[in-house]
C-alpha cells in the first residue's frame, strides 16, 4: 500500500476580493486578549466603585483625621521648627500620603494653628504648658524683708519667697488660720520676676499698632463671625459696645470702652486705653489696655480669656471685683527702671476668682482664689488704718495643672491645645 502525505491548505479568508489568509491559531489569541481586556476593564470598574463607596471615603477620612491629630501632637512638641517648612512634613516616609502642612498665626498671647492632611484641615488655639524654669504656685520677689501670711490664706503648692523666709501674723486681730508652708515647699526668689519671652512684647506692640489686618470702614454690624482661616478684620468701636462678634476680629478704640450684658464676644481681641467689663457680661476675649481694666461684680470672662496691661502708665491698674471670674490670664507688665510708688496696680477682691496665670510686675493686693499661679513683685494689703507690705491676707492659691498658660514666661517651650476653633 502506498500513502501519499498531502498538506492541507491553510484556512483562508477573503477580504475585499483579496486572497489574504489568516492562520486559525490567531483566533485563540484574539479570544485570550479580549478576555484579558474585559477582565482589566471589569477590575477598573470595581476599583472605581470601591473608591467611590461610602465605606472607603469614611476610611480615608478617618485616616486623614488620625494624621491631622498626629500633626497637632507633633507640633506641640516641636521645639526646633521642623514643621514650619512650606513644603510640608511627611509623618511616615513609607507612605507619601501622610504629608501634613502646618500654618501658625499669633492670636493675642495665644496662637492659632492650622494643620492640613489630605482634603481635611482643622484650626485650633494653642498655649504654653505650665512647666517653666521655676514651676511654682507663688513667686514673690525678694524686697529685703520677710514675707507674711495672715487670715485664711492657703498656699497648696511650692513657693519662691524672699531670703528672710515666711512669718505668720495677724491683720485686724485676725491671726493666720491656714496650714503653714512645709519647709520642703519653699525656695528662694530673686529680686525680679522671671522675665517674659524675648519676642512676646514685640507681638503685643504689633497688635496695639494694628500692623496686621483690614480695617472695616462700613457701619458696624450687629452680628459678625470672622473665620480664622481668613484675614483679620479690625472694627473701630467706642463707648458702649453692643452686638455679637466672634472669630478673627480686633475691636479697637482710642477712647474708654464699656462691655455690658448686651455684648457677646467669643475669641476676639479688644484694644483700648481703658476697659470696664460690666456686671452680667459673659464671653471670651483678650484685652490689651494702657490705663485700667475693671471686671465688675459677677462678670465672667470665659476660658480662654486674658487681660494685659501695658507698662507705660505708672498708675495702671486691674481690678477683679467681688464674684467676678476670669479664666485665662491677668498680666500687669512693668519696666525695670520704673519708680515704684505705693499705688495698687492689681486688686483682686475677696470673693473674686481667677483661673490661670496672674503676673503682676508692680504692687498687688490679692484676696479670693487663684487657681493656677501668682507671680508678684510686691504684695500689699491696704486698710483704713494703713498698709502692710510683703503680705498675703485671705488669699487661696491652688494648683491647676489643666489650665494652659499664655505665651509669656520664658523657658516653657512645650505647647498644649486649648480648644478647637474650626
Amino acid at each position: 500500500m502506498f500513502y501519499i502525505n498531502k498538506k492541507l491548505p491553510p484556512l483562508s479568508v477573503e477580504r475585499n476580493g483579496c486572497g489574504k489568509t489568516v492562520r486559525a491559531s490567531v483566533l485563540a489569541s484574539v479570544l485570550v486578549v479580549a478576555v484579558l481586556m474585559l477582565l482589566v476593564i471589569s477590575g477598573l470598574i470595581l476599583v472605581k466603585d470601591h473608591y467611590d463607596s461610602g465605606f472607603y471615603r469614611l476610611r480615608e477620612q478617618k485616616q486623614w483625621q488620625m494624621w491631622l491629630d498626629s500633626g497637632f501632637l507633633l507640633y506641640c512638641r516641636d521645639t526646633v521648627g521642623m514643621l514650619r517648612d512650606t513644603a510640608g512634613y511627611i509623618l511616615f516616609p513609607e507612605d507619601k500620603r501622610s504629608r501634613i502642612r502646618v500654618e501658625t498665626f499669633p492670636w493675642g498671647l495665644y496662637e492659632t494653628v492650622t494643620v492640613t492632611a489630605g482634603r481635611t484641615s482643622s484650626v485650633r488655639l494653642l498655649g504654653r504648658t505650665q512647666v517653666g524654669r521655676q514651676p511654682v504656685l507663688l513667686y514673690a520677689c525678694d524686697r529685703g524683708g520677710i514675707f507674711s501670711l495672715a487670715g485664711r490664706t492657703q498656699i497648696r503648692g511650692k513657693a519662691c519667697l524672699p531670703a528672710g523666709g515666711v512669718s505668720y501674723t495677724a491683720v485686724h486681730a485676725e491671726f493666720f488660720d491656714g496650714i503653714p508652708l512645709p519647709v520642703s515647699c519653699i525656695s528662694r526668689s530673686g529680686t525680679a520676676l522671671p522675665p517674659p519671652g524675648k519676642e512676646v512684647r514685640q507681638r503685643i506692640e504689633d497688635y496695639c499698632c494694628l500692623k496686621e489686618g483690614t480695617v472695616y470702614s462700613a457701619p458696624l454690624p450687629e452680628v459678625w463671625k470672622q473665620p480664622f482661616r481668613e484675614t483679620t478684620l479690625i472694627f473701630p468701636v467706642g463707648g458702649v459696645v453692643k452686638g455679637k462678634y466672634s472669630g478673627k476680629l480686633i475691636l479697637y478704640s482710642e477712647t474708654p470702652v464699656y462691655l455690658g450684658e448686651e455684648c457677646q464676644l467669643e475669641s476676639v481681641l479688644l484694644i483700648a486705653p481703658s476697659v470696664v467689663i460690666g456686671s452680667g457680661f459673659r464671653g471670651s476675649l483678650q484685652v490689651f489696655a494702657r490705663d485700667t481694666v475693671v471686671v465688675k461684680e459677677k462678670a465672667q470672662l470665659e476660658y480662654p480669656s486674658g487681660i494685659y496691661l501695658l507698662p507705660l502708665n505708672p498708675q495702671r491698674r486691674v481690678e477683679i471685683r467681688d464674684e467676678a471670674v476670669v479664666n485665662g490670664y491677668v498680666i500687669v507688665d512693668g519696666t525695670s527702671g520704673e519708680v515704684q510708688k505705693r499705688e495698687l496696680n492689681y486688686r483682686q477682691f475677696l470673693s473674686a476668682r481667677v483661673r490661670g496665670l496672674v503676673y503682676v510686675d508692680g504692687i498687688a493686693q490679692v484676696q479670693g482664689i487663684i487657681s493656677g499661679a501668682l507671680y508678684v513683685r510686691d504684695s500689699y494689703y491696704f486698710s483704713e488704718s494703713g498698709y502692710y507690705s510683703g503680705l498675703l491676707y485671705n488669699a487661696v492659691l491652688i494648683e491647676n495643672p489643666d489650665m494652659v498658660w499664655p505665651y509669656w514666661l520664658e523657658g516653657n517651650s512645650e505647647r498644649r491645645i486649648i480648644r478647637w476653633l474650626e
